[in-house]
């Protein structure tokens, strides 16, 4: 993984370069190795610029992973009709499309799926679901997957006339 320095100024890049010239000479013989206080602030400032910069970049990598992509929202309602809600399948048949998420939310998903279908009237636990895949599974069949999202909004309770 790279981290993403782009953004920085040519004073900064500097720091990064010097801090990565001179990593190893301090790991093993300690900040004393720089001549003087100048070099470690100098190297001090490259090394929290880029542990930020990867830092930054682990967190975009992770967010990525828990967004689902079309296709895999395609993929996964593929092998829900397939496999007639067979999760274990479900699971085996999205493995060979992706490795991007959990098992745990693979199956999750998969009970998004059955949850949607009409063809099952015993759905039971999740009821929530993904615009995405309520749309791959309406490409599949429209007749068949279908939602309502209820959004109540209840209002307060009335307090002696107050509200």
């Amino acid at each position: 993984m790279q981290a993403n320095l782009s953004n920085i100024s040519t004073a900064d890049l500097d720091a990064v370069e010097f801090y990565q010239s001179q990593k190893w000479n301090v790991e093993a013989f300690g900040l004393l190795h720089l001549a003087d206080r100048e070099e470690r602030r100098f190297y001090k400032r490259g090394r929290t610029i880029l542990e930020t910069a990867i830092e930054t970049t682990v967190r975009a990598v992770r967010a990525s992973e828990r967004t689902w992509l079309a296709e895999e929202y395609d993929a996964l309602a593929a092998a829900y009709v397939r496999h007639a809600g067979n999760r274990p399948a479900i699971l085996k048949e999205f493995r060979l499309f992706s490795e991007r998420h959990t098992d745990n939310a693979i199956d999750i998903a998969a009970q998004a799926c059955r949850a949607l279908d009409n063809q099952v009237k015993d759905a039971k636990g999740l009821k929530d679901y993904a615009n995405g895949l309520l749309m791959a599974l309406q490409s599949i069949d429209n007749n068949r997957f279908t939602a309502i999202r209820s959004w109540i909004r209840q209002s307060p309770p009335l307090i002696g006339g107050l509200f």
